[in-house]
């Protein structure tokens, strides 16, 4: 697993820029323990471009809905967030738990994209 996510990071920067969410920032503190200023000089050093979002209410609102299809409300609003803000698609491990929205999103691993 973390061997995909290495060499997805190889290959992002100059080809992909990617959206980090408060939602998101918050959850890889929780699990790994990287403050949210660890976190964006981590892929700053990777030289990988970032663009940090905040939680908007229509996220929020839009999460609600998607929640709604039977999805966990943290994946419905990491969803939510990628649509509002137009991202081409979601990178995760766990694709079956985007299900929900894989009509309105392309939903990848990291091992697809390089």
């Amino acid at each position: 697993m973390y061997r995909d996510v290495e060499d997805f990071l190889i290959t992002c920067p100059g080809k992909y820029e990617i959206v980090l969410s408060d939602h998101t920032l918050a959850e890889i503190e929780k699990i790994v323990h990287y403050t949210p200023e660890s976190t964006i000089k981590f892929f700053i050093n990777l030289d990988i471009k970032c663009e940090i979002v905040e939680t908007s209410k229509n996220d929020v609102a839009m999460a609600k809905e998607l929640n709604k299809k039977g999805s966990h409300f943290s994946d419905a609003l990491h969803a939510a967030i990628a649509l509002n803000k137009n991202c081409q698609f979601i990178l995760t491990f766990n694709k079956k738990d985007f299900t929900f929205v894989e009509n309105n999103i392309s939903v990848v691993e990291p091992a697809d994209l390089t």
